[in-house]
């Protein structure tokens, strides 16, 4: 646990009773007994609801007329654009919500070259923060940003190479340099665990844009109504979503390694 989320630090954070700081608070202590423990629990997980849907996004119409006979319908080998539409630029939403559910949501937001899978099974087989929250009654909401993952219809083109890079992501994720682990890393060692860890990396299918991001997922919370929005790494760089939309009911915003620590920013629905 980081030392500026200590259970001191904590108490002090809820001195004014606030449900919103109170929440978060404990959310960071789940997280730091979750990390001391490294255990599983194994118990039944009961569902209430589940599903998934898309949120924001855009939508483009190529000029000219769509002739389904001049275009070959249900051929999509070279078919032309004229007349025909696009959706994309959305996020690809997966939730859940267990029985006596708590009254605020989760939102979990991947940092860079990540998906909605940082968050799921961990790259050694132990529950991620989907199935730890869901235990403990928060309805869990797991994004796939515009241009990555689940959400990859783009309404912009990118070139998508096949370069070897696994190295730099090793780096990227402070767990060593090469091939060598740093000195008390507490990632597994086993290479299946490795293995499975660079296969959690997902390339961007359209460029990178943060206002596309940011509108999407913007759009997510006036779906969902007041959550909490749980961002990794970059996306905090991005998380600004109750200054920036009148109609934002992002209740407050946990930032997991922004800059090498942990935040934690209050913000006002309208």
């Amino acid at each position: 646990m980081c030392r500026n989320c200590s259970r001191e630090n904590i108490s002090n954070m809820t001195k004014k009773n606030s449900p919103v700081l109170f929440l978060i608070a404990l959310v960071y202590l789940l997280m730091g007994c979750v990390a001391s423990k490294g255990t599983n629990d194994k118990g039944p997980l009961t569902i209430q609801e589940q599903g998934s849907f898309a949120a924001g996004g855009t939508v483009v119409t190529a000029a000219g007329t769509f002739d389904a006979i001049k275009h070959g319908a249900f051929n999509p080998a070279n078919q032309a654009s004229g007349g025909q539409t696009l959706h994309g630029d959305h996020a690809y939403v997966f939730y859940q919500v267990p029985a006596d559910a708590r009254k605020l949501p989760l939102v979990f937001w991947h940092g860079y070259g990540q998906s909605a899978k940082t968050w799921e099974t961990t790259a050694d087989g132990r529950e991620g923060f989907q199935n730890i929250f869901l235990r403990r009654r928060f309805p869990v909401y797991l994004i796939d940003q515009p241009r990555r993952g689940r959400a990859a219809r783009s309404t912009k083109p990118v070139s998508i190479d096949a370069a070897p890079d696994e190295q730099l992501w090793f780096g990227i994720f402070r767990m060593g340099t090469g091939h060598d682990f740093y000195p008390g890393v507490q990632f597994s060692k086993s290479p299946e665990a490795l293995s499975q860890f660079y296969r959690h990396m997902v390339p961007n299918t359209g460029p990178f844009d943060m206002e596309v991001n940011t509108n999407a997922v913007s759009a997510l919370f006036n779906k969902i109504g007041p959550a909490i929005l749980v961002t990794h790494s970059l996306t905090q760089r991005r998380s600004g979503l109750g200054h920036r939309h009148k109609k934002s009911t992002c209740k407050s915003n946990c930032s997991l390694r922004a800059r090498q620590r942990l935040c934690i920013s209050r913000r006002r629905s309208s």
